[in-house]
């Protein structure tokens, strides 16, 4: 027992020791993720099944594996845990969950002993076949129990009888229902996926930057920080935090209360200057791209350059106009596009 306690101490260790590497790297946030799932979780993966893990023990180092990306500023403190074990496709961050890769592990083993069939020389694999399917108590199998229990899976016995492939689309599955519900019973960090549910947006397109290995970790859990509702706003300190303050009132425009979508976006102070910076730095992106794609420029421009963009440039084949005005037969308010 001594020892057993020994090597998932080291097993532990070395865990730590390659996740504080990855997560303090130069790797984009992406590629942390992976690094994560194929270089540290391993050390504790080919453990599971074979020596007994608490769930607690688990749970610690799952708490442990976000206080280090915390620490490397790729993760709110405040922000969705369930949304750092979804799926990317479905606006998680992919990472795997020590305790439930676990529970999956232990019902993935003991699918593949309880059916077991192969030849009579196997004899030490008949013998773990013959004491798992009699139920005799042995960790494994009281392991995929438990574990069929937190998925919500209903008995075991009839978990066992599925096909290879029927049963691990039952096990998937079930974690993101589990996951999914975590969220969604989160009345903060629910409101930006109900708000893509409820408006019919596209969960493909909406989630489409967390495919691409272009951002940094700490851009991508600021991001998240946004959509989960938990950055520092009078607003938030004072409905979540239940901090006492005397208004809550924008302290730029003095007439909406301070939440984090007025800031973002419906604040008439920052309007005049902040939002159509924001918007003209989008937009420096399409411009330059259209004058290498015409021929204006030979070699590409790096759009973030600083300088002032001319409002007219042209060649043989393309004339590009920039928040240019525009004369009208009729009048028009709004006679100034960005770009033509």
């Amino acid at each position: 027992m001594h020892a057993v306690s020994e090597v998932r101490a080291t097993l532990q260790s070395e865990y730590v020791r390659r996740l504080r590497k990855i997560w303090s790297s130069e790797l984009s946030g992406k590629n942390k993720v992976f690094a994560t799932n194929m270089l540290a979780v391993p050390v504790l993966l080919y453990s599971f099944g074979v020596l007994k893990w608490a769930r607690k023990d688990l749970r610690d180092l799952d708490i442990k594996t976000r206080k280090i990306i915390n620490m490397n500023r790729s993760m709110h403190p405040n922000s969705s845990v369930a949304r750092l074990y979804l799926s990317r496709s479905i606006g998680g961050r992919g990472l795997q969950s020590l305790e439930r890769l676990h529970d999956r592990l232990v019902l993935g083993l003991t699918h593949e002993v309880v059916n077991f069939t192969a030849d009579e020389d196997d004899f030490l694999m008949q013998i773990v076949h013959k004491h798992e399917n009699a139920h005799k108590g042995s960790f494994l199998y009281k392991a995929a129990i438990y574990a069929a229990r937190t998925l919500s899976l209903g008995e075991i016995n009839a978990l066992m009888e599925l096909r290879k492939e029927e049963f691990k689309s039952v096990i998937r599955n079930a974690e993101e229902k589990l996951l999914l519900g975590e969220l969604m019973d989160k009345s903060m960090h629910s409101v930006f996926f109900k708000h893509v549910r409820d408006h019919g947006l596209s969960t493909q397109l909406t989630f489409s930057f967390l495919k691409s290995a272009g951002l940094m970790s700490e851009t991508e859990g600021f991001i998240f920080a946004c959509q989960d509702g938990v950055i520092n706003t009078l607003e938030y300190r004072s409905k979540v935090l239940q901090v006492q303050l005397p208004d809550t009132s924008c302290r730029r425009c003095k007439q909406h209360p301070e939440t984090l979508m007025h800031l973002l976006s419906a604040c008439p102070v920052l309007a005049r200057g902040a939002y159509i910076q924001r918007h003209n730095a989008a937009l420096r992106v399409l411009y330059y791209y259209l004058r290498h794609c015409y021929g204006i420029d030979v070699t590409p421009v790096l759009p973030y350059l600083p300088g002032d963009i001319p409002q007219v440039v042209e060649n043989d084949s393309c004339k590009i106009y920039w928040n240019m005005p525009f004369a009208t037969t009729r009048r028009i308010d709004h006679n100034k596009p960005d770009i033509v």
